[in-house]
Parts: structure tokens; sequence; C-alpha cells
């Protein structure tokens, strides 16, 4: 009895700590991308991360960067992250043993979970969603608990539990339904003391919201909805900016179209064989059969789960996964589904060991079944080894800091005072990061394009406007070109009025009528990316600056040398630097379908043929929608090769692709010029 008390405590523990060990060892050191810099931004400041407040995160973000040394914020606080989805295997591991009896399923299950990639990446950055992942498997344990001995401590842990999940992701809300699957009884109703109770406990739990309102009440310059009264308390849980029932901005779940629907659950089930694997996928299924004769109850719980978490959600939230950074933005989202596989995984080897024993029986020795039995299972401990293999190197953020200097090449090279106008989540939250969680360049006045109220110094700057002024709203022409008589203004994307410069990553506002010298512009050039952390295709080869939250920053660069180039054939004419230019931007992204494009138009206007054509043929594989591509090579065979056949036949296609002739497009194009 007492080696097997220790065998209970020592599988939990041993899987806790070692997987802890790997977490911390790929933890990230940098503020990564997406939602990240925000949440290091408000917990900087003690303020309120966006929509819906986030309060749980925020207040463990400010106990861990208190306690945890010596180390940069972003990996202090994803320690959160880590510590969360050691304790979630531990978990996912007592639940699967109370059901099958089985350390060895119940050990597959979690190491299946662990090393899978979204889970294993999301163990490494200060994001929500480990923690969403913790409470999920939380929430199942604690239900499946109370759902086989009715016992009322489960039921008040579990309602507590469930308070607090709400306070961090509020995706958590999808698994609800199953829950009460589980909890369900013919005397649930009758027993109002515990239901009582339990509401209580729900109320203490989500009550750690109140630290959004005090947070708010003191104006900290990270501080989403000002939700320092009711109505705007309200308007930040219920996620009003983004539309309540809408899973992105502007109410996009409500307008996405049927056919958009219906590819991204082709998409979904694309992605889940990817990141769940085939065999985990194959085992889940299996798994879902043996409980639906075995445990009937159970798997209708477990199926309701993974529906409404998984392709359910997906195809409602009306995300069109076809770009790595539509999948970037809601391949975590895969977490709960990733979950329920993991936790299905184990009966499906159990419905295939029941029928390996049975044919055994008739071909072994009874004494040796026994053996050979735990032998057939350990077998699929192969998954979980080869996913460590596979997904260790990608999920190695350690050294990967380009979050980091993205950030700073942003802000470093900007003139003092200058005004910055951001728009994408990366750019804006990692500039903030830098300014309230580092200190740097807290001179430059960053601005949200989408949210301009979100700036304290933009908002201090519109204040100086006099009383008889009437300017737009929000970023408009007018405003920049005001504000441009007494500071530098600088934009990601170029508005549609003005004269915008590329300026490295940039843009830079220029007065009507101002034009600089060639040698001026391109010594300014030289300046600016000597000094900025270029991540070429040759220095970011490894597997971990591809995960999609960051693979989007090297484009950033190769733009910025696109915009470069046009500009020095439109204002200078000088093709030979433009060819330089476009040639840095492949070397940066080798999958910018804009540097192809451009060496293309270089290479045709130098009468380069064959140059010319391969260059262009590679941007239209890249980017079959880009029509100015297929415009350059019609070019190319009809002027440069003179060779009217093929020029027909790119026109042919053209139109069948766009139902739009091709001599049309080339007047559009120019008149647009």
């Amino acid at each position: 009895m007492r080696n097997l008390l220790r065998w209970n405590v020592a599988v939990p523990f041993f899987l806790f700590l070692a997987s802890l060990v790997i977490y911390t060892h790929n933890l990230s050191p940098s503020v990564y991308g997406g939602d990240v810099g925000d949440f290091l931004s408000a917990i900087s400041v003690m303020g309120v991360p966006h929509p819906p407040g986030y309060p749980l995160m925020t207040v463990l973000g400010i106990l861990f960067a208190w306690a945890v040394p010596n180390v940069s914020l972003p990996y202090r606080v994803g320690l959160i992250s880590a510590v969360a989805s050691s304790i979630t295997l531990v978990f996912v591991y007592l639940t699967v043993r109370r059901l099958t009896k089985s350390y060895v399923l119940s050990l597959f299950s979690a190491l299946f979970l662990a090393f899978s990639y979204i889970f294993f990446l999301y163990a490494e950055v200060a994001e929500v969603f480990a923690l969403n992942t913790l409470f999920a498997a939380l929430l199942f344990f604690l239900s499946i608990c109370y759902y086989q001995t009715k016992q009322k401590k489960y039921l008040y842990w579990l309602a507590i539990t469930a308070g607090l999940a709400l306070t961090n992701q509020q995706t958590i809300l999808l698994l609800f339904p199953s829950i009460l699957i589980l909890l369900w009884h013919r005397k649930f109703f009758s027993e109002w003391r515990r239901i009582w109770i339990s509401i209580s406990l729900f109320i203490l739990g989500f009550s750690i919201y109140a630290y959004v309102p005090l947070a708010a009440s003191h104006h900290p310059p990270i501080n989403w909805d000002d939700a320092s009264n009711l109505p705007n308390f309200l308007r930040l849980l219920l996620r009003m900016d983004f539309g309540t029932f809408s899973s992105g901005a502007n109410g996009l779940s409500f307008h996405a179209p049927l056919p958009q629907r219906l590819f991204t659950l082709s998409q979904y089930d694309l992605l889940m064989r990817i990141y769940a694997t085939p065999a985990g996928i194959i085992l889940a299924i299996l798994g879902g059969i043996f409980l639906f004769f075995r445990e009937r109850r159970l798997f209708v719980s477990f199926f309701l789960a993974f529906l409404l978490s998984g392709p359910i959600f997906i195809a409602y939230s009306g995300f069109p996964l076809n770009s790595d950074f539509n999948i970037g933005a809601v391949e975590r989202f895969f977490l709960l589904s990733i979950l329920i596989v993991a936790l299905l995984a184990p009966f499906g080897i159990q419905l295939l060991t029941n029928f390996f024993t049975h044919v055994l029986r008739d071909i072994a020795e009874k004494k040796r079944i026994r053996l050979y039995t735990h032998a057939f299972q350990i077998l699929f401990f192969l998954v979980p080894v080869l996913l460590l293999i596979y997904n260790f190197p990608k999920t190695d953020l350690s050294h990967v800091l380009i979050g980091d200097t993205f950030a700073e090449d942003l802000l470093a090279p900007l003139p003092s005072q200058s005004i910055l106008i951001l728009s994408g989540d990366t750019p804006v939250l990692n500039v903030a990061y830098l300014q309230y969680s580092r200190h740097v360049r807290q001179d430059v006045i960053a601005v949200n394009i989408l949210a301009p109220e979100m700036s304290t110094a933009y908002l201090r700057l519109e204040r100086q406007i006099p009383a008889g002024r009437h300017l737009p709203a929000g970023i408009s022409f007018s405003k920049v070109l005001y504000f441009s008589k007494t500071h530098p203004v600088f934009s990601l994307v170029p508005l549609k009025k003005g004269k915008w410069v590329p300026y490295g990553l940039v843009y830079r506002f220029v007065p009507s009528g101002e034009k600089e010298s060639e040698t001026l512009y391109v010594s300014r050039l030289n300046g600016l990316w000597g000094s900025y952390h270029v991540p070429y295709a040759s220095r970011t080869s490894a597997s971990a600056y591809h995960n999609l939250t960051i693979a989007q920053i090297p484009s950033y660069y190769s733009v910025g040398a696109t915009n470069e180039g046009y500009f020095l054939v439109s204002e200078y004419g000088d093709i030979d630097r433009a060819l330089r230019r476009f040639q840095t931007a492949v070397a940066i992204d080798p999958a910018d379908e804009s540097g192809y494009k451009g060496l293309g138009y270089v290479y045709l206007s130098k009468r380069e043929c064959g140059k010319a054509a391969d260059m262009l043929q590679k941007a239209i594989s890249l980017d079959p929608s880009d029509k100015s591509a297929v415009v350059f090579l019609y070019s190319t065979y009809r002027r440069c090769y003179n060779n009217p056949q093929k020029a027909n036949a790119v026109a042919e296609e053209f139109k069948s692709l766009y139902g739009r002739d091709i001599q049309k497009e080339i007047k559009y194009l120019i008149q647009a010029k």
C-alpha cells in the first residue's frame, strides 16, 4: 500500500518537474508578438489590458514580475504559462488515471499533450491560453470526480474554479454545457443549499474582476475603456469594442459569408491533423467509440466539448484561415480541441489493447499476456517521443529576440518628439511594451491608428489644438498636416493624402513641394539600415522563427526595402539602386512576392528578358492574386521577348481568372499611377 501511494505521488511530481524544466528552458525572454506586448505593458503600469480586461493574468503577472528577479519581464510573466502548462499535465494524468486505472495510459495522455505543438508553444509565451487550458483540465477533473462520487467538495471546488476561469479567458464558457452534463443527476435541483453555496463560490472566484475598476480609477497609461465606472466596466467585460458575441473586431463573426465559414471548417480539419497528428486523431476517434459503448455520458460530455470549442467555434468566429497571419491569430483557439483529443486518445489505446489481448488469448501463454499487453501499450509512446523531437526546436524561443528588436527598429531611428502612427497587433503592442516596460524612446508619440484614444501622449497633443480649429476625430490627414508643423510624422502605412516617403520600416510625411536630393536620401537609408537588426532569411532559418505569430515580422523589413526600391525608380529614375533594394527584400523574406515583382520590373526596364520572366513567374507563384505582376509578365513577353503567342496566353489566363481584359487593366494601372 505504501509503495502504491509513493507511485501515485511520484509519477505526477516527476511529470510536473520534467515538463517544467523543458518549458522554462524554451521560455521566451522577448515580447514575442500578438497580444503579449499588451499584457506586459499593462502589468508594468498596473493597468488594464484589452477587453475583456484579463484581471487574473494581470494580477498574476504583477506578482510574478515582483517575485522573480534577474530575468526579463517577458520571461517572468511567461513563467505563468510554463507553470500552468505543467500543472495541466498533472490534472490530465489524474483524470485519465481515475477513468482507466492505468498508469501507462495516463502517462501517455499527459505526454501526448505536453509535446503537441500548440500546447508546447503556448507554454513558452506570456499569454492567457496556457492558463485557460489549465482551467479546462481542472474543470473536467473536478466534474468527473463529482460525477463519480457526488461529493459536495468537488462541486464547491468546481464552482470557484469556474468563476476564476472566467476572469482569464471567456472561451472557457464553451465547456460549461459539457460540465453540466457530468454534474446533472435527479436530485441536483433539490439540493438548494449546495447550489447556493456553489453560486457564492463562483462569485467569489469571479470577484478578481474587482482589480479592473480599482486599477482603472488610477488612470494608468494602459487603461482600455477606462473601466472605472459601471457603463465602461460593462463595455470592457462584454467586449463591446469588438462586438460582444463576435470573436473578432467589427462584428466579424456576424458578417462572414457561408463559403468562408465552410472553407474555415476545411482548414480546421487540416490544421487539427497537423497539430494533433493523424495518430492522435485516430486514437481519439477510437476512444470516442470506446466511450460511446462503455460510458455514454462521458462520451457525450467530451464530444460536445470538442464540437463547441472546436469546429463550431472556429466556423462561427469567421476568421478567414487563408494566410499565415490569420492562422497565427486563430491557432491558439485549437488548444481546447487538442486537450479533448489528449483525453480521448488513451481510450483508443484501451480499445486496441482489448482487441490485441483477445487475439493473444488464442496464441500466447496466459502468464505472458500481461507482459505483451504492456509492451503493446508502451509502443504508443513513440508518438509523444517523436512530437518532442520534432517540436522542441520549433518551440525553443530562448534565443528568439525578434519581437524586441523589431520594436527597437521602429522607434530608435526616429527624430526626437516624433509622432509614429502604427497599425497591427505586433507593431502597436510591441512598441507599447518597449515604451512602458523598458522605458525606451518615451519621447516618441506612438499612436494606434484604430484606437488613437489609447495613447495618452497623443491625447495631450490633441488638447493643444486651439479651440477655434475643428479637426476630424481620430487620425486624419488634416491632423497630420497640423501636427507636422511641430513634430516629425511617420507612419507604418501611409495615409491616403499627402506625400509619404519610404523611411526604412516606415514612411515619413513630407510637406507638399519638399524634395531632397538622391544623395541625401540614399545616405539616410544607409544610416537606417545600418542601425537595424535586419532579420535576413539566413539568420532566421531556425524553425522557432517560423511560428506564425512572429513569422510576419521579417515581411515588415522586406516591404520597407521594396517600397524604397519603387520610390528610387519613381522619384529619381535610379534603376540600379532600386535593384539592390529589391534584392535586399528577397534576401530578407524569400516568400515576399513584392520583392520578386520589383526585380521583374527592373529587369524588364533593363531588357533582361529571361531574368524578368523568371522573377515575375516567381512573384505570381507566391501570390496568384497580384494582377500587376501578371501585367508585367504580359509586357515581358509582348515588348521584351516580342513573343505575341506567349503574351496572348498570359492575357487569356488573366481574363479567365479575373474576367477582365488585360489591356483595360494596363490602362487602369497607368491612371492609378
